[in-house]
């Protein structure tokens, strides 16, 4: 879908289709121009005003638009004459949950615009008022001026957030350098101390195997003399068994006995004989070997911040928004884990959350404060905890805390068996819709 074809499909804002005609109007020294004719590209000075229609019509199109329509013949006309001041815009707004019904009243304990409709299934206990009627209540402050302040101050904090949020993004990106950095360069130094390490030890290992060669070739070279030695015995005692009498036999043989026994004698001794040959393997460093069993180099150990400047932006924010002294809190009840908490609500400038936990069969509820400063300060509230029922307010689960003095040291209070969790769970009782538990909330400063 291009951007063309997104913002067709967005809902007409008649608010602001109003206020750009309003202030096309004011442009022209506050002469009010037809509605109908506007559409044309025509500038057309009005004739009347129709309050059901909201629109201003020329004598043409009041005759030939307005007044061919059956169902306008009843609707109230004003004659719009030069000297009459230019009036505020006005624009019946819908309901968002019934189709085709005006917003119509206010219901001041849960702090939501109504519909007629709206006031006859969920706010007939509560305090309600027409929007004319409060609109001609001097005593009810219809002044923009403090809520465009808080507009701006909101911007701001938005603003502000955006920019630590972006400066954590660079910070972040810094910090993973930095990581890298000395996680490579200790691997460096300990690649280079192996490598220094192993250099060491091939110098060692061929010394050692080139001293164990040479001794092996002078045993050869010893062994070879010996057996030379062996060879002219063996031919002497042949040629004397053949040709010399007993005696000379006799003394031939001990005289070549004691001749190889004496360069036996000596060829031990230079060979430093100790019976075996030797074998080497590799003695590897007990560290070394648990080494190729590691599952990783290294674990990165976080450090959270930037707390603070969110919890000052949910204040600002929670500042902008605050109604009524009744919340509405829904809370996931099914397939999750416990505990749950709220959205926060502001109330008395400070955030506030609902906090559900579950301890075997019973289910808690209590009310906590998260926005605790350093700045002495304690509340003084009586609160209402009721679970709604999906059907029957008759039926609604409600518990009251005494008077608790809420403060930054003691910001939390509530109930820990609130509720049985079967209770809660079973469908037949109608606490949960769609897995959902709704939580109201009613704080009064004492």
């Amino acid at each position: 879908m291009t951007a063309t074809e997104w913002t067709e499909n967005l809902p007409t804002n008649h608010v602001m289709m109003r206020l750009i005609d309003y202030e096309s109007n004011k442009t022209i020294g506050n002469e009010i121009l037809c509605d109908p004719c506007k559409f044309a590209n025509e500038k057309t000075k009005v004739k009347v005003h129709c309050h059901e229609c909201k629109e201003y019509f020329c004598e043409q199109c009041l005759s030939y638009l307005h007044k061919r329509k059956r169902d306008n013949n009843t609707h109230t006309i004003t004659t719009i004459s030069e000297d009459m001041p230019f009036k505020p815009f006005e624009v019946d707004e819908l309901c968002p949950v019934h189709s085709g019904k005006v917003l119509e009243a206010y219901c001041f304990d849960h702090g939501i615009l109504c519909c007629s409709l709206c006031f006859m299934t969920n706010h007939r206990k509560c305090d309600v008022r027409s929007l004319d009627e409060i609109a001609n209540d001097k005593k009810e402050n219809l002044n923009m001026g403090d809520f465009i302040s808080k507009l701006v101050e909101t911007e701001q904090s938005t603003e502000s957030l955006i920019k630590d949020k972006n400066e954590k993004i660079a910070q972040l990106d810094n910090n993973k350098e930095e990581v890298l950095q000395t996680v490579n360069g200790i691997l460096c130094e300990t690649k280079s101390h192996l490598d220094s390490l192993y250099e060491e030890f091939k110098k060692s290992t061929e010394k050692t195997f080139l001293n164990s060669e040479e001794y092996q070739k002078d045993y050869v070279e010893w062994l070879v003399g010996f057996q030379k030695t062996l060879i002219n015995c063996r031919r002497m005692a042949n040629a004397v068994r053949e040709h010399g009498s007993g005696k000379q036999i006799f003394v031939t043989k001990e005289r070549l006995k004691f001749s190889l026994e004496k360069h036996f004698q000596r060829m031990t001794l230079s060979m430093h004989y100790s019976g075996y040959d030797e074998q080497y393997e590799a003695g590897i460093e007990e560290e070394l070997s648990e080494l190729q069993q590691w599952s990783k180099l290294a674990s990165l150990k976080g450090k959270r911040s930037g707390k603070y400047a969110l919890r000052n932006f949910e204040k600002t924010v929670s500042c902008l928004t605050e109604r009524c002294n009744k919340f509405l809190c829904t809370i996931p009840v099914q397939d999750v884990s416990f505990p749950q908490v709220s959205v926060p609500f502001q109330f008395l400038g400070k955030i506030w959350r609902i906090k559900c936990t579950k301890d075997g069969n019973s289910v808690g509820i209590y009310l906590g404060l998260i926005s605790g400063d350093k700045s002495d300060w304690t509340y003084d509230i009586s609160t209402e905890l009721r679970i709604l029922h999906t059907s029957d307010n008759m039926k609604d689960k409600v518990k009251h805390l005494n008077p608790h003095k809420f403060s930054d040291a003691e910001p939390g209070w509530g109930f820990k068996s609130f509720i049985g969790w079967i209770s809660l769970t079973s469908e037949s009782n109608g606490y949960i819709s769609n897995g959902l538990m709704k939580i109201q909330v009613k704080l009064t400063q004492l």
